[in-house]
């Protein structure tokens, strides 16, 4: 009895209620009795979780060796997150202290978080990386070379949570101050650990990233282990460019230059989503601990969910400059190529499908 005081009146016990106010503790956490017998968790707990990393973006590569895809100073990528599967069920979710994440920079970024306001149910969180400086992309030989992408990570970053009886808030806030806060990894290092510099994967391993988490890092991108069909709902039609060889041997070939652009928001009638699960510690008080045990769906793990589903508030701009250079000659390729943009994280694809 938890809000009842035990007391023996002749030869029975009766129970009165604690008076109101005083301490009180359930599986819920610490709260007050309410004067009936009953404990109200009205105590706020707040802790942090900390995911080994979150996919800020994915660069697609284009084709031919002298090829350059190039974004420049402004464009904003990023997308909308939700962790809500992380949590149980019955937990309420919102994303609360939206600005924690603040100002972070590195790599040619800087990323910035709002909470979301299109979906109604406050559970998502845009998070934003808007280049400081040109971010250029090469191509190598006639065809699309996917192991030639990168994927933008943002390093350790902390989530902070409150719990409040059943209702469980949470926003990203900054790494540690200490490291570098966003790092990039090709597909190709992904692919193949040991093609990957020694002081990237010093880097990875220092946020708690090893090898064997490299596999999910690359479902981000659905074209790195595989060549599928491209996804539109995913996927925004953008525009052809035509990709010829030169006419005659000893021809010098050259680029289509081009520029590519998304201004505002651009629908595609459909939601699509990618999400994957990161490692993660958890700190903060007892009580903390052992109420975010009972709200996690997996005591060690986080579930980013990163979609296109409130396009409206992820109104931004990303543009790019694009050479193409022709391939060699004697190619017998495909000659129509398709520019997309991948709607859940603001780039641009190419793609002969």
């Amino acid at each position: 009895m938890v809000c009842e005081i035990a007391r023996c009146v002749g030869t029975e016990w009766d129970y009165v209620p604690s008076p109101s106010g005083t301490t009180c503790t359930t599986v819920n956490g610490t709260g007050k009795c309410d004067g009936a017998g009953d404990c109200s968790s009205d105590i706020p707990h707040s802790g942090s979780l900390h995911p080994s990393y979150y996919i800020l973006s994915v660069m697609y590569a284009p084709p031919g060796s002298a090829s350059l895809v190039d974004y420049g100073v402004g464009s904003t990528f990023g997308t909308t997150t939700s962790a809500e599967s992380s949590f149980s069920q019955s937990a309420s979710i919102s994303v609360e202290a939206s600005a924690d994440l603040g100002v972070v920079q590195g790599a040619g970024f800087t990323v910035t978080g709002t909470k979301s306001g299109t979906s109604g149910s406050g559970r998502t969180e845009d998070i934003k990386a808007t280049t400081t400086a040109e971010n250029s992309l090469d191509g190598l030989g006639d065809v699309i070379n996917h192991d030639l992408d990168r994927i933008y990570l943002l390093l350790k970053p902390t989530v902070n949570v409150t719990i409040l009886g059943n209702r469980v808030s949470w926003a990203i806030a900054a790494p540690a101050p200490t490291g570098a806060p966003i790092q990039y990894a090709y597909v190709g290092w992904l692919r193949h650990p040991s093609t990957m510099p020694a002081d990237v994967a010093s880097t990875l391993a220092a946020a708690g990233i090893t090898p064997a988490d490299y596999p999910v890092m690359l479902t981000a991108d659905p074209f790195a282990t595989s060549s599928p069909a491209v996804n539109t709902a995913r996927f925004k039609y953008m525009q052809e460019i035509p990709y010829e060889p030169p006419a005659v041997q000893g021809q010098a070939p050259t680029a289509t230059k081009f520029g590519v652009s998304r201004t505002g928001t651009i629908t595609t009638g459909t939601t699509s989503s990618t999400s994957y699960s990161v490692k993660m510690e958890i700190t903060g008080g007892l009580d903390f601990f052992g109420l975010i045990k009972t709200k996690l769906t997996a005591s060690d793990t986080l579930t980013w969910t990163s979609s296109n589903a409130d396009s409206n508030s992820t109104a931004s701009t990303v543009s790019a400059n694009a050479s193409i250079m022709q391939p060699a000659v004697g190619y017998t390729g495909r000659t129509a190529l398709h520019i997309y943009l991948d709607t859940v994280y603001n780039t641009f694809l190419f793609s002969f499908d």
